[in-house]
């Protein structure tokens, strides 16, 4: 009987609404902005930084994607509703062009998640859809910055409209932190990123 309800235990919280919230980016943590960097365990070449600046008061999130040499990549600009956080922008930078797309589908974190797949949708001036839809698949512990984690795993699995080829991804987070580990798929390879340093503005314009 102990057994089975170690087994159950997991599937009825998942049935009955997981609570995410504490586990997502605090808004009032980053009103004056921080970069998360996370490094590659496999190849350096895949080290990302995400710079986070919040507006508590319009209740808003933006995070702009930077390659391991500093050169942005993506903004995402998510708004935090009743129910989660709402995809409100998305855009590729390269360099100093901008493409902007527009939302389709907007659901980016559920406060409350359960055994239902959740997504958020973009689309080109150009037809291209991109789109992004994500499960929890689960509960474990994971060390980050010499301190031991509880994380919530979701698996992320991101498609285009103009290819067959879709990748995945598995993302991290953790209570007090948001995003802690990623974990991405490239064919028969899987890239293991972890956050290794939290930088000040300041810090991340003396790096760049």
């Amino acid at each position: 009987m102990k057994i089975l309800l170690i087994i159950l235990l997991p599937l009825l919280l998942i049935s009955c609404g997981l609570d995410t919230r504490e586990h997502y980016f605090e808004l009032e943590d980053f009103s004056e902005g921080k970069v998360y960097y996370f490094s590659c365990e496999e190849d350096s070449l895949y080290d990302v930084y995400l710079k986070i600046k919040s507006e508590p008061e319009k209740q808003l999130l933006s995070t702009t994607t930077y390659g391991f040499a500093g050169t942005p990549t993506a903004e995402f600009v998510e708004k935090y509703k009743e129910e989660g956080s709402e995809l409100v922008a998305f855009s590729l930078l390269n360099g100093e062009a901008v493409e902007s797309f527009k939302v389709i589908e907007n659901d980016v974190f559920k406060w409350a998640v359960t055994d239902e797949p959740f997504s958020y949708s973009v689309t080109s001036a150009d037809g291209m859809q991109m789109t992004n839809t994500r499960n929890y698949f689960t509960r474990a512990h994971m060390d980050i910055m010499g301190e031991k984690y509880e994380v919530l795993g979701f698996k992320d699995v991101i498609s285009y409209t103009t290819s067959s080829i879709s990748f995945t991804e598995r993302k991290y987070y953790a209570e007090g932190m948001g995003l802690v580990g990623i974990e991405l798929e490239e064919g028969d390879q899987v890239y293991h990123l972890r956050l290794s340093d939290i930088l000040s503005m300041k810090e991340w314009k003396d790096r760049f």
